[in-house]
Order: C-alpha cells, then structure tokens, then sequence
C-alpha cells in the first residue's frame, strides 16, 4: 500500500488495516468498520476486495450479514476470503482504479437510509 493510500485509509478508518494478497486479489484487511448509522450490526471485521472479483468490479466481504438503515438487507453471498467465510452485498459498480478508502466508502454507501 502507498503511504498515501494508508493515510485516506487511516484518515477514515482509523490505524490498523493492512493490505494483503490471496489468489491474485488486492485485499484490505480492516479489523473495526464503522457501518453508516442505523445499520446492524454497527461495527463489523471487513476485507475490501480491489481487484475484480465473480463479476464485479470491486467487492466489500463483512463478517455477517448486515441490515442497512432503510431496514432492509440486501442480498448477499458468502466467500471464503483470508481464511474466514465473509459475506458481500450484490453491489456492482465501484471502480478498482479508486482510492481503496473511496471505493470502501462507495460500498457503504449501499447500506445508509436514503435521502
């Protein structure tokens, strides 16, 4: 990771998350993300997908299933990624070209109350 992509990453995420690479993909272990307001769980262990991964441009693996704030939760499925079975919303449409922390920040998006 660039020490400018560790510095977005930190200013949004907090210290701790550290880049690695399994099969090829560009992954972001972050240990505590903070998920928008209102959804459930409000914090979860994630792994941030940067690299095209099944068809999607980027992915966003949660430890659990989340319920955004509308109530809703979207559909998801499950991967095994780092050694843990982690779940993705079906979300397409974030570039890999992004800043690792836009992209995370793009995907969170998915889960906010709407306007």
């Amino acid at each position: 990771m660039t020490a400018e992509e560790k510095r977005g990453l930190d200013a949004a995420f907090g210290p701790g998350i550290r880049e690695m690479q399994e099969g090829g993909l560009r992954l972001f272990s972050i240990p505590r993300l903070r998920m928008p307001v209102g959804a459930v769980p409000g914090e979860v262990f994630a792994i941030y997908c940067a690299s095209p991964h099944t068809g999607y441009q980027t992915r966003l693996f949660l430890e659990a299933p989340i319920r955004g704030a509308n109530g809703q939760t979207p559909a998801t499925t499950t991967a095994v990624i780092g050694g843990r079975t982690m779940y993705a919303a079906s979300f397409n449409g974030v570039p890999a070209d992004l800043p690792p922390h836009q992209g995370i920040l793009a995907h969170l998006r998915l889960y906010e109350k709407p306007a």
